[in-house]
Order: C-alpha cells, then structure tokens, then sequence
C-alpha cells in the first residue's frame, strides 16, 4: 500500500460498506469514491484524508503518509447519525401568525431564545419577524485557529465551539461560519476593507465542487482553511486543470502581501464569504 489511494480502498474494503454507506458516514461524495475506487492514479485531497481518518477512526499518519501498522478494523465514527437527529427535529416554523409585541420598536429587544425557532442540518433560525431571521452560526476566534486547524472535521470539536447571532434575512442552505479576521492583508482606503479583529461568515463549499470553477466572480472574499493557517483572501484565479486558486490581498503593500498560489490538495475547507461584520 504505497499510495494514499491504495491506503483508502483498504480501509473502505476494511469496512464492507458500499460507496453509498461511505459517503453517508464520511461525508465524501460518492463522486470522489469512484474515483478513489477507480485503477486509474487519484490523488485524494486533505479533506478527503482527513474526514475518512476522523469518520473511520483511524490513525491520519498512516492514512496520510503509510506511517506505522495498517489498522485490522475500522472505529467507525459516523456522521449519518448526527443528520438523521437533525433530520427528525427539522420542522417549517409557520411564519404567519409572528409573535407579537406591545411596540414594534421593541424587536430589536428580542434575544436567541425568543421567537419561533427553524432547525435545518447544521443552521438554527429564530423568527424576529418575517423577513427577518437570526442564524446561530459557530464561532472560530483568532485564538482558537491553531485547534481549528487540528479539529475542523471533527464534529465533537465544531460543537465546543462558541456561537455567535447573525441577522439574515431568508432561510438559507449549507453550513455557516464566523471566523475573526487577523491582521491587515486585507485593509485598504476601500469600502471592501477587512480589517483586523473583523468577523466574516462565510458558506462552506463542498470539495466536490473544487474540480469545478469557482464562483470567484460572484463571491469577491473566501475563507481559505488549509494546511499552513486559515486566511481571507481575493481569489482571483482558478486553474481548474491544476487544482490551482490565486490568491491576493486588498492591501495596497504588494512588496509585504504580494499575490501568491495554492493547491487545493493543501486546502482543507473553502468559505465563500457572505457578510463581514466589522469590530467596532
């Protein structure tokens, strides 16, 4: 076993399960699995390294890098549950009739665990009024970015996460993340300007959309999770053939922040950045 694809198709022979029961409980497309699974060479990204050891429950090192004794089981650590209790508290809050207050001035005294409430997947809404919604996002301060780094796919590390309330004005799908913007790549005499200490929510791309171009003219901001630190970025290029995104920061210094490239095998997760809320 001398590749990571080779490593893989082990493991998921190890498990008995097909491409469908894989998928379900990695969260590793099955699109990506016929590949993994195909005899022509695949070079797996991190993501999917990374979700097949935590979801399988085997050591990373040997996943990644055939380091030590290949595993004799597997310790399975499913994602399928967590969804299908989701699945079961999902529900459509009626919109019509909305609570009602003495004042409508009051609404901006409304507070999480007020209104009626929307749980979708991962997203959780309270109802201020129609139109007006807040989203319980998860929270990744400057501080916490090193056990980011070490925990993003483990859904016992996201749930110890802090949350924070952010006003949306539909229900919207995917998963949602704040991240605290460290120092000022990103600043500029602009009305695009990040500056430090600013929070950006992003919308998680999933990986099988990676070999596919990016909407990089649509969504300007991306949160880029990867192997060396988590960064906001302009991408400004995707070199789809070569997995290859372009990355460029608003600051004007080009001598201290000049454009540089990633490879994607490198990225663990993509965020299409939909607000910016400044620190104030």
């Amino acid at each position: 076993m001398d590749t990571v694809q080779a490593r893989l198709n082990y493991l998921f022979d190890l498990s008995g399960m097909s491409n469908y029961e894989i998928s379900r409980h990695t969260l590793i497309s099955e699109a990506t699995l016929g590949r993994i699974r195909s005899e022509k060479p695949y070079k797996p990204q991190n993501a999917t390294i990374m979700n097949a050891a935590v979801y399988l429950g085997v050591d990373f090192g040997w996943l990644k890098l055939g380091q030590g004794d290949p595993p004799k089981a597997i310790a399975l650590n499913s994602v399928q549950s967590q969804f299908e209790d989701a699945d079961k508290q999902e529900q459509t809050v009626p919109i019509k009739p909305l609570l009602k207050r003495a004042n409508a001035k009051d609404k901006g005294d409304y507070h999480p665990e007020d209104g009626e409430r929307y749980i979708r997947r991962t997203n959780e809404y309270v109802v201020v009024e129609e139109g007006n919604y807040r989203l319980k996002v998860k929270k990744v301060d400057q501080k916490a970015f090193a056990g980011y780094l070490a925990g993003w796919a483990d859904p016992q590390y996201i749930e110890s996460l802090p949350f924070t309330i952010v006003t949306v004005k539909e229900f919207h799908s995917g998963e949602y993340r704040s991240f605290e913007v460290s120092g000022d790549s990103m600043d500029y005499e602009g009305k695009r300007a990040i500056e430090d200490g600013d929070h950006v929510i992003g919308r998680r791309i999933e990986q099988d959309l990676w070999s596919s171009k990016l909407h990089i003219k649509q969504w300007r901001e991306w949160v880029i999770v990867h192997d060396e630190g988590i960064v906001v970025k302009h991408i400004v290029k995707h070199d789809v053939e070569n997995g290859i995104i372009t990355c460029r920061s608003y600051n004007e210094d080009k001598i201290a922040y000049p454009d540089f490239d990633l490879h994607l095998d490198d990225v663990y997760e993509l965020y299409n950045v939909v607000k910016v809320e400044k620190n104030r």
